[in-house]
């Protein structure tokens, strides 16, 4: 029991800083204060904390699932004018809407605490594919429940997590029609998940004429809801683009000046010896490069047979083309290659020997402990 233990102290942590008496868990959406006028009535009504300015993309989903329909009035100003790019993840909105019973209230309180229901399956799942008492398996869980992306989706109240674990589901599954169903329904939570198409439709050579109503039925099934949902926002919005700004680039191009931006940062850290934002400047600069580590693996260690790798290498196409408006900060590029992270893990676990197992370990993960300090040094500053 003492690797469950451990384990479960983050997101208890993150719990325990998002709680209020009066409020229960709602600074774990984190409502800006900037965007008190603007959110939709029911929400406003409603007297919490508003932590920073412009708060975090949690508040817009979370105004969602007040009316998933899409049809309340106050939806298109209260999202900021991106209402149809919001609206893609309808998964966690409509999820919480539903444990809400319709009440504003228990809507709110169930979307912030969705991400740690799924943090638990999740862990549940790790165990079951590597008993954590291991040492091999308790990394395994330390490597995802513990990495940025993942703790950045708890403590936010953001849709990445969830969308993982359906993901992962899909890549254990034993059965090719619940891995289609774990994709499709990924792809409701965050729309990026249906890159793990190939997990379910990688080419086979053998075989391959009988094989095409098999990918057929497979792309119905992981494409069909979020296509379905899409029309529906076309015509429910048919003003507005479901398209994010400045989210791809050229290849690389946004990579590479991010990396050029964070040196420039740290080292003008270092010059005005803002030492105490110096940690936080070193992890954007050790994050890329940590996900660049992963990104390469996928690439060298070619396995069409592993559903680890068949998984994570759509993420791997994705990582090469993100553009400035995802490399803004760890605490978004880390969730959108949050897959990425999940599918090299896996891969290592399954290629490596104890001998190179724990480089690779090493390099491929040493950029995603910025949100573990965080969260235990917010600790002890509330303590």
């Amino acid at each position: 029991m003492a690797p469950w233990a451990v384990l479960v102290l983050m997101p208890i942590l993150i719990l325990v800083n998002g709680f209020d008496s009066r409020n229960g868990f709602l600074r774990l959406i984190h409502f800006g204060q900037n965007f008190q006028d603007t959110r939709i009535q029911e929400i406003r009504v409603i007297d919490f904390p508003n932590l920073t300015p412009w708060g975090y993309d949690g508040q817009f989903y979370a105004q969602i699932a007040v009316d998933p329909s899409l049809r309340h009035e106050g939806l298109k100003k209260a999202t900021y004018g991106e209402l149809a790019y919001r609206a893609r993840r309808i998964g966690l909105p409509f999820l919480a809407f539903c444990l809400g019973l319709g009440q504003p209230f228990p809507i709110l309180q169930a979307y912030a605490l969705l991400n740690f229901l799924f943090w638990i399956l999740l862990l549940i799942t790790l165990n079951r594919y590597r008993n954590l008492n291991t040492s091999r398996g308790s990394s395994l869980a330390i490597s995802i429940l513990w990495s940025t992306g993942t703790l950045t989706s708890l403590a936010r109240s953001v849709p990445d997590l969830p969308a993982v674990a359906f993901s992962t589901w899909a890549l254990v599954s034993q059965s090719q029609a619940t891995a289609n169903l774990f994709i499709g329904i990924a792809a409701l939570f965050k729309e990026t998940a249906i890159l793990s198409f190939p997990r379910v439709a990688w080419p086979e050579r053998k075989h391959f004429n009988s094989a095409i109503r098999k990918y057929l039925m497979s792309a119905l099934i992981v494409f069909g809801p979020i296509l379905a949902w899409s029309i529906y926002i076309y015509f429910r919005l048919p003003a507005e683009t479901m398209l994010g700004s400045g989210n791809f680039s050229f290849p690389f191009s946004g990579l590479f000046h991010k990396v050029q931006g964070s040196v420039k940062q740290l080292l003008d850290g270092f010059s005005h010896r803002a030492w105490m934002h110096l940690p936080f400047l070193f992890f954007e600069l050790i994050c890329p490069i940590s996900l660049l580590i992963q990104s390469v693996y996928m690439v060298i260690h070619f396995r069409s047979f592993s559903n680890a790798w068949k998984t994570g290498i759509g993420f791997v196409i994705l990582f090469c083309f993100l553009g400035a408006g995802v490399w803004g900060d760890q605490y978004a590029y880390s969730r959108v290659l949050l897959p990425l992270t999940v599918s090299f893990n896996f891969m290592i676990q399954e290629q490596e020997t104890a001998s190179s197992f724990w480089s690779w370990y090493l390099l491929g993960n040493a950029g995603m402990s910025w949100m573990c300090m965080e969260t235990v040094s917010r600790s002890f500053i509330t303590l």
